[in-house]
């Protein structure tokens, strides 16, 4: 495997993926989050040599549809990057709100408001969170065009073609928005996407898997990876390094103004109140699949100017009361998904994800109050 750090523009030819994420004691000394996610990861592992070997996505509520969710999640919250985004969130607004009070001079800047682990906290915020994706339609996208699709040490990039002209200023890619669409590539020759299926056409109805042969459209997602790359981008030896290197230029403005932001909007009548609205990072690179179309019935459909725009209210509004019963300590982060089947919003199956990740959201929970940022997660 081959290697471009898009920060220095140094080409690598051989590279590991081994250390991604995986310094000494990266969720904390106790080892409980290293331990739990070994065992998973050992799991997850067998889940994708069925998706591979077999071809296609797996079947929905199946136990590898939903093991394939969780790690979805994880993989997007368990990287440096996440950690540092999760600190600019509580940074960023209180930088702006105290900015007038000298008592709080250089928050943000000289001293930062941060949980213990930044890291092992933006995980514990979405391990729990996986149920709010199973809606989502599930395809397995396969090529053999060279040089296939690459990846990077940000490889799970949300996206939203629906509202991203029509919402240019607000967050679009929470985890319950309307139109969410998610890339995970697995290998040079297939990439997991998930998509809204309410707002979207992929290919055939009906299949599980969809071939890419246009040139442009491997081009596309790929261009998605050089925008959400942290550091490196990685791919196979027998491409072209000039192909990274100007994936990484096309996308290099994309990439920078891909962080967490705050705007600050003053009250005309009151000069002592206003909105601070934060906003995590999204790309938006005008992305076009010609696979991809949305259904007529939404072309022209007005979307408003809510902030909230949920592909389904009611489990909007029963995620809420699930994380302020979890402040209650009436359930435990891990129940979610029993919480939903019971009230109606997804289907129990026998073979249900297992508590395995118990101990890990638990614990990453415990460093850190997660109910809130995970409640800012959704939108």
């Amino acid at each position: 495997m081959s290697l471009f750090n898009v920060q220095r523009k140094l080409y690598v030819r051989a590279a590991s993926i081994k250390h991604e994420a995986s310094r000494s004691h990266f969720y904390g000394r106790d080892g409980i989050i290293e331990d739990s996610l070994m065992q998973f990861e050992t799991g997850v592992a067998e889940v994708f040599d069925r998706i591979l070997r077999h071809g296609c996505a797996p079947a929905h509520y199946s136990f590898d549809h939903q093991a394939l969710l969780a790690h979805i999640l994880m993989q997007r919250r368990r990287t440096p990057r996440a950690g540092r985004e999760l600190i600019d969130s509580l940074n960023k607004p209180l930088a702006i709100a105290f900015r007038e009070d000298r008592r709080y001079s250089g928050i943000g800047d000289e001293w930062v408001v941060s949980p213990e682990n930044p890291v092992a906290a933006a995980l514990g915020f979405s391990s729990w969170l996986w149920p709010l994706l199973l809606d989502l339609k599930c395809k397995l996208l396969i090529t053999n065009l060279s040089p296939g699709f690459i990846t990077s040490d940000n490889p799970v990039v949300y996206y939203n073609q629906y509202l991203e002209s029509r919402r240019p200023h607000l967050a679009n890619t929470g985890l319950l928005t309307r139109g969410l669409q998610v890339f995970l590539p697995l290998c040079p020759e297939a990439l997991i996407a998930l998509y809204d299926g309410a707002i979207y056409k992929a290919g055939s109805r009906d299949l599980p898997t969809l071939t890419v042969t246009s040139r442009a459209d491997l081009d596309a997602m790929n261009a998605l990876q050089a925008a959400s790359a942290d550091r490196n981008l990685y791919f196979s030896s027998d491409t072209p390094s000039t192909y990274a290197r100007s994936l990484a230029q096309a996308t290099e403005v994309i990439r920078k103004s891909y962080h967490v932001s705050a705007d600050e909007y003053r009250s005309a009548s009151d000069p002592h109140s206003g909105l601070i609205h934060v906003r995590s990072p999204e790309i938006r690179s005008n992305l076009v699949l010609s696979f991809v179309r949305l259904h007529r019935r939404v072309r022209k459909l007005q979307v408003g100017t809510s902030a909230l725009i949920p592909r389904d209210r009611e489990m909007w509004d029963l995620v809420h009361d699930f994380v302020e019963r979890t402040k209650e300590r009436e359930y435990g982060p891990e129940d979610l998904f029993s919480f939903l089947a019971i009230n109606g919003k997804l289907r129990p199956t026998v073979a249900s994800f297992p508590r395995r990740m118990t101990g890990m959201a638990n614990a990453s929970s415990a460093r850190s109050n997660g109910e809130d940022r995970a409640s800012r997660d959704l939108r």
